[in-house]
């Protein structure tokens, strides 16, 4: 019995056809929130006539579906994503009053992926630790990211909302009773799946004094960043971060800075013309809209946190 049944699943996941309709899945088992991708062909074609592809879960309760058009030769493909618990699901084209059926499996459920790491590798007393990943598929559900001491002790909770491209990040700082010397864990969790990284803190002073004023424009947010003090002779990177619905679409920065958008973090990098006491990096940025205000890091020649803080946006309404 159970082989005559295995050799008629086999049969119908190849192909079956009523009348000149085909349908067919290009696997048989999938997990659920899989992409079910189908093809098939209709006979005789008719490219006005559009092709309507649906699936019906285990209980036999109709589920989602889809219309697409053929092409001149007949053929036809697509997908949709399936969610739902273990069993056999049919799928059913419907194609000027013909039909043609195939079944597929959901066998599991798909976990998905998740990244997390640190924007450096070591920190001192005061730096902030920005934590950052990517998570796929986006499905509401939040990061949950646990931070542990060299102790192994539980330092840190985080509760972290992805944005509509998967990504996430957060900040935090070091300190307190748990807040020792050394090799710190960090475990994100999205889906049932974890990844992991570390950092090393050591309790040591950070020296600097940056400042940085920002101005709307209108059409585009002027940036003003001067220091009045910084260790390793001069800040040699800013990184600044910018609400997600902020789109830059131009950036013209001081000779010798250059500039790069990851999501939305925005870095700023000179290897020759650091921000020393005296000098000032002026950036604008064209963009849609200003945002209301933007969170800033700036970074010595060795890579160490020098100074942290969060503008506003002010309207400029003078010459600065």
């Amino acid at each position: 019995m159970v082989l005559l049944l295995a050799g008629h699943i086999a049969s119908v996941y190849a192909q079956y056809s009523v009348g000149e309709v085909t349908i067919s899945t290009t696997k048989l088992a999938y997990n659920s929130g899989d992409i079910i991708e189908y093809y098939g062909a209709v006979n005789p074609a008719d490219i006005s006539i559009p092709i309507r592809v649906q699936v019906i879960a285990p209980d036999g309760t109709p589920g989602m579906f889809t219309t697409g058009g053929i092409a001149q030769n007949g053929s036809y493909s697509g997908g949709m994503r399936v969610e739902g618990s273990s069993g056999a699901y049919t799928l059913i084209a419907t194609y000027n009053g013909m039909t043609a059926t195939t079944l597929f499996y959901i066998e599991g459920v798909n976990q998905g992926t998740i990244t997390v790491t640190t924007n450096k590798q070591s920190y001192a007393a005061d730096d902030a630790v920005r934590v950052s990943g990517v998570v796929s598929p986006v499905s509401g559900e939040e990061v949950l990211v646990q931070v542990y001491n060299p102790d192994g002790s539980p330092y840190r909770f985080l509760s972290i909302a992805p944005n509509e491209s998967g990504r996430y990040s957060s900040y935090m700082r070091i300190g307190g009773p748990l807040g020792i010397e050394g090799q710190y864990i960090i475990v994100a969790t999205f889906a049932g799946v974890s990844a992991e990284t570390h950092f090393s803190f050591a309790n040591k002073e950070s020296l600097a004094n940056v400042a940085l004023r920002a101005y709307d424009r209108g059409s585009s947010t002027l940036l003003y960043i001067s220091s009045s003090k910084t260790s390793n002779a001069g800040v040699y990177e800013l990184l600044i971060e910018l609400p997600q619905e902020v789109e830059i679409r131009k950036m013209i920065s001081t000779k010798g800075w250059s500039y790069e958008l990851d999501g939305d973090l925005l870095s700023l990098r000179t290897e020759t013309s650091p921000l020393e006491p005296g000098k000032r990096l002026i950036v604008r940025m064209f963009s849609g809209e200003a945002p209301e205000s933007m969170s800033w890091m700036a970074f010595d020649s060795q890579g160490e946190l020098a100074d942290e803080g969060t503008a506003p946006v002010k309207k400029m309404t003078s010459r600065v």
